[in-house]
């Protein structure tokens, strides 16, 4: 079997189109992809009952949904209603046989680093069960050290340190090439992943961005994507790869357009990868 015919299954993210989720998941379905990853509040905002109904009509797999989080409240009230729409996304999650839910935490929000961290490993305990009950996997997202608006975990290390120390079997890592590829010593990281990769957001970087919504397609950029992949599949991924893009250039662009080529870029990392 060629590399190629041997290519894990492939999925769009709705973000890296634009386009609102209806016309997402009949568009993504009607272009060939395997699989669709799902940010909840448009999957909220629409219904998950008429997704469900379009997922019936254009049955595409909803690999992921983005995202459980942020874990940064600063006082219990705060604490218990964000915990609590946390499990409702797990289970509008699972009610879409999607296999993870991404989890992101935010912010510090004023808490100090420590403060932060036992919050957050305090939150991704509490939601086990929740993920259980409902056949999601969660998957704890590290993200540049940039986007400090939207994280305090911001290295690979990090989050396999809270990862290892909760030790589930629902718990584990969701991959972004964009935010690991420069972390220090990220391949010796990489080797604690083994079978705790929930997923993975494939993209590329410029050598400089021009804009903060800059990224570009696999292939195109300055990030050792085939190396990174080589190294999932070593650890064990041998499942969705889903591609995400930040893009005003790409987003310009007509979807059709788009999907062709992403698919060329896709089936080129695959060439010679065993």
């Amino acid at each position: 079997m060629s590399a190629l015919e041997n290519k894990p299954l492939l999925s769009l993210n709705s973000i890296s189109t634009k386009l609102n989720v209806e016309d997402a998941i009949k568009q993504y379905y009607e272009a060939g992809f395997d699989g669709i990853g799902l940010w909840n509040d448009e999957v909220f905002d629409y219904g998950v009952d008429r997704i469900l109904d379009l997922l019936n009509q254009y049955p595409i797999k909803v690999t992921h949904v983005i995202y459980v989080g942020p874990f940064n409240q600063t006082n219990e009230i705060d604490f218990m209603k964000a915990r609590a729409k946390d499990r409702e996304t797990i289970k509008m999650a699972g009610k879409l046989h999607a296999d993870s839910v991404l989890a992101m935490t935010g912010g510090l929000n004023g808490l100090s680093k420590s403060e932060a961290f036992r919050q957050l490993n305090r939150s991704l305990r509490e939601l086990l069960d929740c993920a259980k009950e409902n056949g999601v996997k969660i998957g704890l997202e590290p993200l540049h050290y940039n986007l400090q608006n939207d994280s305090f975990i911001f290295t690979l290390k990090d989050a396999m340190d809270i990862i290892e120390e909760i030790d589930d079997e629902s718990l584990g890592v969701f991959l972004d090439v964009f935010h690991i590829w420069q972390e220090p010593g990220v391949l010796e990281t990489l080797a604690r992943t083994k079978n705790k990769i929930v997923g993975v957001h494939l993209c590329d970087q410029r050598q400089i961005n021009r804009t903060e919504y800059d990224r570009v397609l696999m292939g195109d950029g300055v990030i050792p994507v085939r190396l990174l992949i080589e190294e999932f599949r070593k650890q064990g991924w041998n499942s969705w790869y889903d591609i995400e893009i930040f893009s005003d250039e790409l987003w310009a662009k007509s979807p059709q357009e788009f999907f062709q080529l992403v698919k060329e870029k896709y089936d080129k990392l695959w060439v010679n990868i065993e």
